[in-house]
């Protein structure tokens, strides 16, 4: 799960922003249990 404002990656090389949207199973999805479905978008 992330938080937001939660810094992830290493601080090194290009910054972008990280949107996560658990959409079945929330927490199945936080968990790393199969048959959960999620939504990434990454954008710099």
């Amino acid at each position: 799960m992330l938080y937001i404002g939660e810094k992830v990656g290493t601080g090194h090389g290009d910054a972008v922003d990280i949107a996560v949207d658990p959409i079945e199973g929330t927490r199945m999805t936080a968990m790393g249990q199969a048959n959960a479905l999620a939504v990434l978008a990454v954008g710099g």
